[in-house]
């Protein structure tokens, strides 16, 4: 009787401990699909406070747990049975987040991509530098006038009207835009915008006319909506 006893603990044991092991396992996927998910959807899983690497390194301690636990008795199977849940429950939290990160990125795209459609001329800069360099072109006298530019740089080959997608961006204002937007691209300018013109990078222009009254608060207005790592002139943000 008490052999058919023990035997029947071993069986649950072995049964918990399987199906602690099994969800161990479907913890570490999951962790693994949240994070390629995350770079999937353009998030960076750091940017997520770590809980995607926490889950995953969760999942694996709670995995061990329970494989010491076929060895040690059902109380150790449980702990890692526990350690496993809770993993899966982080894992599935950052997924959460990371999709909610994703979704604001996007909604910010979308008012940045915007902001470039609204200018009054979009073009490549060395077009531009090269037409204010001929004196006789009368119709880009016109930028003579208060107003702020935008100076993106995209990958190479990238040609299409999804202009959010920058590398780098400059934030530039001037009561006489077309001799400020001239001389950012040299040495006594933006020395980011200076490097992708020298070395030929796509580089886009994009020009904000207005008001000479207008002028500051426009020129915040573009600094904090294009504020982040990107922005070469970051340093200009007001607090």
């Amino acid at each position: 009787m008490r052999d058919i006893e023990r035997n029947s603990r071993m069986v649950v044991n072995l049964k918990t401990v399987k199906d602690a092991m099994n969800l161990a396992a479907e913890v570490l996927a999951a962790a693994a699909g949240v994070i390629e998910g995350a770079k999937q959807l353009g998030v960076d899983p750091d940017a997520v406070g770590g809980a995607v690497k926490g889950a995953a390194d969760g999942a694996a301690n709670g995995a061990r747990v329970v494989a010491d636990g076929i060895g040690k008795g059902l109380g150790v199977a449980a702990d890692g049975f526990g350690a496993a849940v809770g993993a899966l429950g982080g894992a599935a939290k950052a997924l959460q987040d990371s999709r909610e990160a994703a979704e604001a990125r996007k909604k910010i795209n979308a008012a940045r991509q915007s902001i470039f459609e609204s200018a009054s001329t979009a073009m490549p800069l060395h077009k531009f530098v090269c037409q204010q360099k001929k004196a006789a072109d009368a119709a880009f006298n016109g930028f003579e006038m208060p107003g702020c530019y935008l100076i993106a740089k995209y990958q190479k080959g990238d040609h299409d009207k999804n202009y959010s997608d920058y590398l780098g961006i400059y934030v530039g204002s001037s009561e006489h835009m077309s001799e400020d937007i001239v001389s950012t691209p040299t040495r006594l300018g933006d020395p980011d915008v200076y490097a992708d013109y020298k070395y030929r990078q796509n580089v886009m222009l994009f020009v904000f006319p207005c008001e000479l009254k207008d002028l500051d608060e426009r020129r915040e207005l573009l600094l904090r909506s294009f504020e982040g790592s990107r922005l070469y002139n970051g340093s200009e943000v007001l607090a």
